[in-house]
Formats: C-alpha cells, sequence, structure tokens
C-alpha cells in the first residue's frame, strides 16, 4: 500500500510538474512589430530620439498613442513599464485595472469612462499606448497583433 502511494504520488507529481509549463509570452522583435502593425497603422520611425533601445516605434493618430520599444536589456523596459504605470495611474480619477503577469512579461489596463491605457513588456520589449475610451478598439487592435 506505501508503494502504491508513492507511486500515485509520483505520477501526480510528474503531471503536475509536466502539466504546469512556464507562464510565458514570445516577445517579438521591433521588427516583426513593425510587419504586424504598420499596414494599419503607419509607424515613425524614433530610434534615434531613445538612447536605451535598439529600436523604436510610434503612432500618433486620432487621439491615440502607442510606442514599441526593442531594449538592449529587459531591466530598461522593466523600469519604464513601471514608470509608466504610475503615471497612467496617478493621472486617472475612478480607474479600474486589469494585470496579467507572467515568468517573462506583465501586462496592465488601466481605464475609466474617459481613457484607456494598455502596458506590456515582455523580456526587453514595451508596448505603451493610451487614447480615448472611444479608441479603445484601436488600442486592442495592435496589441493583438503583437501578441501581447
Amino acid at each position: 500500500m506505501k508503494r502504491f502511494l508513492m507511486v500515485v504520488t509520483v505520477l501526480v507529481s510528474l503531471l503536475l510538474v509536466t502539466g504546469c509549463e512556464d507562464n510565458k509570452k514570445e516577445k517579438i522583435t521591433a521588427e516583426e512589430f513593425y510587419n504586424r502593425v504598420n499596414e494599419t497603422y503607419k509607424l515613425s520611425d524614433i530610434t534615434k530620439r531613445i538612447d536605451f533601445v535598439q529600436k523604436a516605434y510610434a503612432y500618433d493618430k486620432d487621439e491615440v498613442k502607442f510606442y514599441f520599444y526593442e531594449g538592449n536589456r529587459s531591466f530598461d523596459m522593466g523600469n519604464i513599464y513601471i514608470d509608466e504605470v504610475q503615471n497612467a495611474s496617478s493621472n486617472m480619477l475612478d480607474k479600474k485595472d486589469s494585470i496579467d503577469k507572467g515568468d517573462n512579461y506583465s501586462s496592465i489596463t488601466i481605464y475609466n469612462d474617459q481613457e484607456y491605457y494598455r502596458i506590456a513588456y515582455v523580456d526587453n520589449t514595451l508596448l505603451y499606448a493610451k487614447g480615448p475610451k472611444a479608441n479603445q478598439y484601436i488600442i486592442d487592435d495592435v496589441f493583438n497583433k503583437a501578441g501581447y
């Protein structure tokens, strides 16, 4: 009986370990982001304006702004993520939020009746978007295309 319980315990442990894969998102490169998004939203290359990135793209139209950074280090993108979350949170009254975190990513959506923010970083990349709540569909579309 002890042997049976031990075998069952080992099998259950193995199932839990193998069944629980890492909670990760696959990052995309700036080039992949450009290829997925530029056809719909004409992007500007802003790499030369930001010294800590390998590549950076921006969009600013219809009161919607979004930025994609492929950084030199994940640490830099994490710090920018924290700063942008704090900025978005401090600028909004009556806000609601939704957070998603994993082994190599963190993302948050912050919104109220007027404004909508989505911010995500995956490894050494960061995608940040803000705009009026009425244009939420544009921001969500960009995040869906990026897989973030």
